[in-house]
């Protein structure tokens, strides 16, 4: 499993992407081809995430991630 750690690393940052990619639009035939331009910010994110997570751990990254959305929501 550690074997294959990186992989699995940037699978899941992957999927943080993914998974937000709702925030933007509804995901319909239309903007589908398009959806994954939109998940880049999220996929850097979820790298950044999960650098601070590893370094530092989870209640790092989950207050790193707070303050992003709160920014976001401030302005």
């Amino acid at each position: 499993m550690i074997k294959y750690f990186h992989i699995w690393f940037y699978v899941i940052a992957g999927l943080f992407g993914i998974l937000h990619i709702s925030n933007y639009m509804g995901i319909n035939i239309s903007n589908l081809f398009l959806s994954p331009l939109f998940a880049i910010p999220q996929f850097i994110l979820g790298i950044i995430l999960g650098f601070i997570r590893i370094k530092n751990g989870f209640f790092y990254a989950v207050v790193f991630h707070l303050i992003m959305n709160l920014s976001l929501l401030i302005a």
